[in-house]
């Protein structure tokens, strides 16, 4: 009798362990609505942007391209390609 009350206790657990871990993830989970991103490729960048963040992309540019040299000169990275990078706005 008190094995089928250990087996049932710990199968509960178990199931109950795994459905709180699946519902954890789902939290994460990223909605993408219908947005008309555009991108605006620098050097060593590509910008994801919309339009509301179009006039502040000079200034997310220019700020990307001065720290990558800032940090190629401590650090003399090698980078064969472009990294994203997002220009959004509340």
């Amino acid at each position: 009798m008190k094995q089928r009350l250990y087996l049932f206790a710990s199968l509960f657990l178990f199931l109950f362990a795994s459905a709180s871990r699946l519902s954890a993830q789902e939290e994460n989970k990223v909605i993408v609505r219908d947005f008309k991103w555009g991108v605006y490729a620098t050097r060593h960048f590509d910008i994801y942007y919309y339009g509301e963040s179009k006039e502040w992309l000079p200034f997310v540019a220019e700020t990307l391209e001065t720290a990558y040299k800032k940090v190629s000169a401590d650090l003399n990275p090698c980078c064969t390609r472009a990294s994203p990078s997002s220009c959004t706005l509340p």
